[in-house]
């Protein structure tokens, strides 16, 4: 038996019911004094029964959304696993009628499309699909009516390969998370499809192999960048917003050999750099003295750093807040990069 049908759209503190039934009041009233809510949390009128409820985030019974779960019931999240049909889902919807939750994870499922209308009709927060295969992303575009702000992909094979087309609608879109799905390339589909207004972007194990020169130039709301354990080796200047908005950049355990000079000018919230086991040799002063005294760390740990000359340039600043060691001169082997000293460079003219 389905517990209600919400009619009108949840606010902070209220929720808006239509009973249809004195069973369905019967039922709603034992459900209230089951999750601790007083009786003036709740108000009646009608007919027909309307009931409001003052901060409901409650879980809806088990037998309306099997064989699916539901997650944190304060912030309430359906879990389906072992989906094989795209009518499961819509069922599930269906039997919910217009209850909100705020995410949809699917897992360890095989379907060949996502149902688009159904989970835009959902109004989810997030979308989060891991250990699954589909087909293609969704059966069709969604609908620019969409709440999605997160959308999170991992370990999901994708038989068409991941069409950035299918992104071109979901306009609020800020967090986006990719881990072990193949993204060879982010170039002009990508540019042309995603909401310049991400603000998170996260890739992992994606084997990209190169960025476009203008990939994220848009994305003026960019806060934080993570692409790692890929194959890149080049990055530029021209890849990103300028000025840009960045915190947090993070290109560990690629195949970057150097840095450009100009990397992170206008880069004025810049705190984090990471580029952990790649193959750098040389931390040159172009490329980080500029931003040095704004940077909280700097992780260059797994590179092949050359603690000559080239960098005492560094005992110039407070280097605590560099993470690495040196592979070069024999001499300074294994040294911490931020125990260097004036001392260890009194050979240089």
């Amino acid at each position: 038996m389905g517990l209600v049908q919400l009619l009108l759209e949840r606010t902070d503190s209220v929720a808006h019911f239509q009973l249809t039934s004195t069973q369905e009041h019967d039922y709603l009233q034992a459900h209230l004094h089951s999750i601790d809510l007083a009786p003036d949390d709740v108000t009646y009128a009608g007919p027909p029964k309307w009931t409001e409820i003052t901060c409901i985030g409650d879980c809806p019974p088990l037998d309306m959304i099997e064989p699916c779960r539901c997650q944190y019931p304060h912030d309430p999240s359906i879990v389906c696993s072992n989906i094989t049909t795209m009518d499961t889902i819509n069922d599930l919807f269906n039997k919910t009628g217009v209850l909100r939750f705020k995410y949809f994870t699917l897992e360890h499922s095989t379907l060949p499309y996502l149902p688009s209308h159904a989970l835009v009709s959902k109004k989810f927060f997030g979308l989060i699909i891991v250990n699954s295969t589909l087909t293609g992303l969704f059966d069709e575009v969604p609908s620019s009516n969409n709440l999605i702000h997160m959308f999170v992909l991992e370990n999901v094979r994708i038989q068409r390969a991941i069409q950035w087309s299918m992104f071109q609608k979901l306009t609020k879109l800020r967090i986006m998370q990719l881990i072990k799905i193949v993204i060879k390339r982010l170039g002009k589909d990508f540019i042309s499809n995603i909401n310049p207004g991400l603000a998170e972007i996260f890739l992992s194990q994606t084997k990209t192999t190169s960025l476009s020169d203008n990939v994220f130039e848009n994305m003026k709301e960019l806060h934080q960048l993570a692409i790692i354990r890929s194959e890149i080796r080049t990055l530029k200047r021209s890849m990103f917003p300028k000025p840009a908005r960045i915190a947090t950049l993070d290109f560990q355990s690629n195949r970057i050999e150097t840095l450009p000079e100009d990397l992170f000018t206008d880069m004025p919230e810049l705190t984090f750099v990471t580029f952990k086991n790649n193959n750098i040799a040389y931390l040159k002063e172009s490329v980080f003295a500029g931003v040095f005294t704004q940077l909280a760390r700097i992780n260059v740990d797994g590179n092949p750093i050359k603690c000559d000359c080239s960098l005492e340039w560094l005992t110039r600043f407070e280097s605590w807040t560099v993470n690495g060691v040196c592979e070069e001169p024999q001499n300074k082997k294994g040294s911490q990069i931020r125990n260097l000293t004036k001392k260890d460079f009194s050979y240089c003219q």
